[in-house]
């Protein structure tokens, strides 16, 4: 295992710390946790999860990504190698500079009982895509934005929401303006109002940063960011489930894909349904190509998944 002096995991490792508390759902059947709780940990100590993540498919076979791949789109992309699928990609509404109503992003899907977990995945905005990012978020009633990028990497990437008081981002159509903000060791919360400027309404946006997370690295506090998951989805409950979360990283596959991995098998877990992490994966992977593309970031997952559930143990 290689660690940075930040406290980061850069590979795969069996070992991450944990904090002293964890906030989490009631879980009430002990005989399914302690079950599900042998898999995963089973699979980890005989290396058979090397084996299960090479055997998930990495692109949906006979999939279509063509409307990304248009020349007038094609500069839409950060990845030239990370392309929506024309089935599940986000369709804008269309506009002078964006007549086809694209952006890169995809709908991400997952139904437990009779519930529907909607997500949008998409990657960090370019300069020439903020107004198809603040666009998407109104379309489709966004209220939360999780931002799964580290501060260390805030300087490669475009500033596309206000950060002080003093700070306005401002597109053709809207108006974004920041209104408060709590930081915490490993996230930020931030409140912005989003003001549509042809019909003057607003909106509140939470803004959640994962501020310690850069690429090529994961979290060493596995119990942190369940708990920022946790936030993540109380503020989701709030605002109405039916409302998509918006999760980007930069590529808006690695670690937005370990985010939503872990907040449905935690649903899962919650519902008392028990279903593999790889038919999870398999079926985010036919809403967007390469999600979670590490085996150390499928590992992570699992290690994230154990410490819940022996938590869970211990109410």
């Amino acid at each position: 295992m290689t660690t940075s002096t930040e406290g980061h995991v850069y590979e795969s490792s069996k070992t991450y710390r944990s904090s002293s508390s964890i906030s989490f759902n009631s879980i009430h059947n002990d005989a399914l946790t302690d079950s599900w709780l042998a898999d995963l940990e089973s699979k980890i100590s005989s290396n058979a999860i090397y084996d299960e993540f090479d055997s998930i498919p990495f692109y949906r076979f006979n999939s279509s990504n063509d409307d990304g791949r248009q020349t007038e789109n094609i500069r839409r992309n950060r990845y030239t190698d990370v392309i929506p699928y024309d089935d599940t990609r986000v369709r804008l509404t269309p506009t002078k500079d964006n007549p086809n109503g694209y952006i890169n992003a995809s709908h991400i899907k997952f139904g437990i009982e009779n519930t529907i977990s909607s997500y949008i995945a998409t990657e960090f905005p370019l300069p020439s895509t903020i107004s198809d990012f603040w666009r998407m978020v109104f379309d489709y009633h966004i209220h939360v934005i999780i931002m799964l990028v580290g501060c260390n990497e805030i300087q490669l990437c475009t500033n596309y929401f206000p950060r002080t008081k003093y700070e306005t981002c401002r597109t053709d159509e809207f108006e974004i303006k920041f209104i408060s903000e709590q930081n915490q060791p490993d996230f930020s919360i931030r409140q912005l109002c989003m003001k549509d400027l042809n019909e003057h309404r607003t909106r509140t946006i939470i803004h959640l940063q994962y501020t310690t997370w850069n690429s090529k690295q994961l979290p060493l506090n596995t119990f942190s960011f369940i708990n920022f998951i946790n936030m993540a989805d109380t503020f989701r409950r709030h605002y109405g489930e039916i409302n998509p979360c918006l999760v980007h990283c930069t590529a808006g596959i690695g670690r937005t894909g370990i985010f939503i991995l872990i907040h449905i098998m935690i649903q899962c877990i919650t519902f008392n349904k028990k279903i593999s992490v790889a038919n999870v994966l398999k079926v985010m992977r036919e809403y967007r190509m390469s999600f979670v593309d590490r085996t150390y970031s499928y590992i992570f997952v699992y290690h994230c998944l154990i410490d819940y559930l022996k938590s869970s143990r211990l109410i």
